[in-house]
């Protein structure tokens, strides 16, 4: 994890890979909801990954770079603080597919919490902001946060609030026990978030994202 300076964020935006949380709470950030200063933490950052259209695009260039790129450029967009925690994902660690049922590795588990809950008692962090990935054959890493950060929730002062996994998965309204914020998206709004999305990810940007822009809301819920 890259050092950070010794302050105090109140909201943490947790995830998996930053366009992640682009997807799910970019007009939550930038219309600035919860409480500032904000910390960006990547957990996955060493990846491999690129959209199957940039493949020939990016052959033979080091992706893991590129993402880290891509994840400043969100930050700085938005005035955020940017850590990552540099673990590879689910590709790098086993080859594996994305989505998969295999159980969650508890040695990588325990290895990751031990690494939040210092973050996050260190930085004094109030809101912990995560995916809430649902249904029983989800991404691997996603589940693995939420894993996570459903334990973080136990640590004191600190609160814990889920977005939708989009584009993966919508958490349905019966599950939910309050919900904080639902934003809907205007034609105006989808389409300046839409091309922030191909100016800040090129080397994720693609047709199944764009088509979750338009068909998803932006929600802050808890479970």
């Amino acid at each position: 994890m890259n050092t950070l300076n010794k302050q105090k964020f109140r909201t943490c935006f947790l995830s998996p890979h930053s366009d992640d949380t682009f997807l799910e709470a970019y007009y939550i950030i930038k219309e600035r909801v919860l409480p500032e200063p904000y910390l960006l933490c990547t957990v996955f950052s060493e990846s491999n990954y690129v959209d199957v259209s940039k493949k020939k695009l990016y052959s033979g260039v080091d992706i893991t770079k590129i993402r880290k790129k891509e994840d400043l450029l969100f930050a700085n967009e938005f005035q955020m603080q940017y850590t990552t925690m540099n673990e590879p994902d689910c590709l790098l660690r086993h080859g594996t597919v994305f989505f998969d049922e295999r159980p969650l590795d508890s040695k990588l588990l325990d290895k990751l919490y031990n690494q939040l809950f210092a973050l996050i008692t260190n930085l004094q962090i109030e809101f912990v902001v995560a995916p809430s990935p649902y249904g029983i054959k989800q991404h691997y890493d996603h589940r693995v946060l939420r894993e996570i950060a459903n334990s973080l929730e136990q640590l004191k002062g600190v609160s814990l609030l889920w977005t939708d996994d989009t584009p993966y998965s919508t958490m349905p309204n019966n599950i939910i026990k309050e919900l904080f914020l639902g934003k809907t998206l205007t034609p105006k709004e989808i389409q300046q978030k839409s091309s922030k999305l191909d100016e800040i990810y090129p080397s994720q940007t693609c047709n199944y994202y764009k088509e979750a822009i338009k068909n998803n809301n932006e929600r802050l819920f808890r479970l």
